[in-house]
């Protein structure tokens, strides 16, 4: 989230310390992504504007402070200074995704050139698909190296679309992320998201102004969801909920599936 920066970096901290010293842990935390700092203020989504940066040195200097800890980061590629820092950010083996951003048709397929290869939860923080400006969204259904990400949960993108971008991408190159905010899971209420109030109900999370506030669904429902919305196949659905993500973001060596010499993850479905 958007935060204050000694919040930031007391997040950073604890991430280091835990892929330090404890050891029960690093098979599930692989490090932090960074979603909400350098992004687009106009597209900021449920971010609090108080506290975005548009300015890369700010992210430059976390990633410098802790070079261990973050292995994701998103950003608007239309900010100042975004080419140098990305080039300098994948050569340091951080992960890069367009997210939050305005950027057009063309400075999206700049951006992949850089070598960013995934969008965050396509479509939403973003302006949406026009014929005469196709925009981020366009170009990354189209350019073949990218991964999307996509909120399977009914709300953030509708049945159809969700059906749209896997025939348009495929499913190796979509990937199911829960967007799920630490309230999932709980009853509906008045909850607190980076310093604002939202609102949980139902299937939904929003902030006053009805803004969405990220997810309230499971990746165990999301897998669910996607088979039931598109008619994916179970071992498709599940396919884009551990591996697909995992080649995103350069872990496919060490899971997102049950190999020889990879990391146990498991998870035992019933119907």
């Amino acid at each position: 989230m958007t935060m204050y920066e000694e919040n930031i970096r007391r997040t950073l901290s604890l991430a280091r310390n835990i892929l330090q010293n404890d050891k029960l842990l690093i098979a599930i935390l692989y490090g932090i992504h960074l979603e909400s700092l350098c992004i687009s203020k106009k597209f900021r989504g449920e971010q609090n504007l108080r506290y975005i940066k548009e300015d890369v040195n700010f992210l430059r200097n976390l990633v410098r402070d802790y070079p261990s800890v973050i292995k994701n980061v998103t950003i608007a590629p239309e900010l100042n200074g975004c080419e140098k820092l990305v080039k300098e950010l994948i050569s340091q083996k951080i992960y890069v995704s367009a997210g939050h951003t305005g950027a057009d048709f063309s400075m999206a397929l700049k951006a992949f050139n850089w070598g960013i290869n995934r969008v965050t939860h396509l479509f939403n923080a973003m302006p949406p698909i026009h014929h005469r400006s196709p925009g981020i969204v366009t170009a990354a259904l189209l350019d073949k190296r990218v991964f999307v990400e996509i909120i399977p949960n009914g709300v953030h993108l509708h049945p159809a679309m969700l059906d749209l971008i896997g025939r348009l991408k495929g499913e190796d190159r979509v990937c199911l992320i829960t967007d799920s905010i630490r309230e999932t899971g709980l009853k509906d209420g008045k909850y607190s998201l980076g310093g604002q109030e939202v609102i949980v109900q139902g299937k939904e999370a929003r902030l006053l102004d009805g803004t969405l506030a990220g997810s309230v669904v499971s990746m165990d429902q999301a897998v669910r969801n996607i088979i039931s919305f598109t008619g994916v196949s179970m071992q498709k659905a599940i396919e884009m909920a551990s591996y697909t993500p995992a080649c995103a973001i350069g872990l496919d060596k060490i899971t997102g599936s049950l190999e020889k010499g990879k990391q146990a993850d498991i998870i035992i479905l019933d119907n």
